[in-house]
C-alpha cells in the first residue's frame, strides 16, 4: 500500500515489536478532529474507508496493532 510508512529500523521482541519510522509533521486525525469537528458526511465516510482499508491490511499481513486509536493516524495532502 502507497500511505503505509516506511519502516527504518525495528526491534522484535517475544510479545512484541517497537518499529522506527522518519518523524511526520503532518496532522494526526485526533488534532484534526479536535481543531474542526464540522467533517462532512463524505469525509467521514473517507476516513473510515481508509481506516478499515489499512487495519484489513495489517490483519493480513498478520500484524496485531493493539493500539488502533486516532492519533496514530497521520492525515497527509492529497495532490
Amino acid at each position: 500500500m502507497e500511505h503505509f510508512c516506511e519502516v527504518s529500523g525495528t526491534v522484535m521482541y517475544n510479545n512484541g515489536s517497537i518499529l522506527e519510522m522518519p518523524f511526520k509533521s503532518e496532522m494526526t486525525l485526533l488534532n484534526a478532529i479536535n481543531l474542526n469537528q464540522n467533517f462532512s458526511e463524505t469525509t467521514k465516510a473517507f476516513l473510515t474507508c481508509e481506516i478499515l482499508t489499512v487495519t484489513e491490511a495489517l490483519m493480513d499481513a498478520k500484524i496485531i496493532h493493539a493500539d488502533i486509536k486516532p492519533d496514530n493516524f497521520i492525515l497527509i495532502p492529497i495532490k
